[in-house]
């Protein structure tokens, strides 16, 4: 049964080894489906006040809430890519060579960068270097 005692809520960092996407092993998680809806807005408020955009593509799987919720500002200017968390930035680069034939100007945005972003990729939070290094496992 249900026990109303039983933690129900997620944590946006969970410590505990994870594959990133790129195939690297991390210490830790940052499990941005913990981000309310009204999170997810207050991020995109900021996104729109910093950037016109013409269409919006969310990187599937973490960047579609996003996505969807910055679809209604879509003014003029280029195509925005858009993603939770960047680690090692192959997601973002393989979004982008999707559209690139399409889509002369691209930019990106993520909500967290574990490390320093492409030329073309601005991040709403940065993880520091030192913190960086410290979150990647070592065999």
């Amino acid at each position: 049964g249900f026990n109303c005692l039983e933690k129900t809520s997620m944590s946006l960092f969970e410590e505990r080894t994870f594959i990133a996407h790129a195939g690297g092993e991390l210490r830790f998680k940052i499990e941005c489906d913990a981000l309310t809806d009204d999170d997810l807005h207050a991020i995109a408020s900021i996104i729109r006040k910093g950037l016109k955009f013409g269409e919006v593509h969310g990187v599937p799987r973490g960047g579609q809430r996003l996505a969807n919720i910055l679809e209604p500002y879509c003014t003029e200017g280029p195509l925005l890519i858009v993603d939770d968390v960047l680690t090692t930035g192959t997601s973002m680069e393989e979004a982008r060579k999707q559209f690139a034939d399409t889509h002369p100007d691209i930019k990106g945005v993520v909500i967290f960068a574990r490390k320093n972003c492409p030329h073309w990729v601005r991040s709403i939070f940065q993880m520091s270097l030192w913190a960086s290094y410290a979150t990647w496992t070592t065999k």
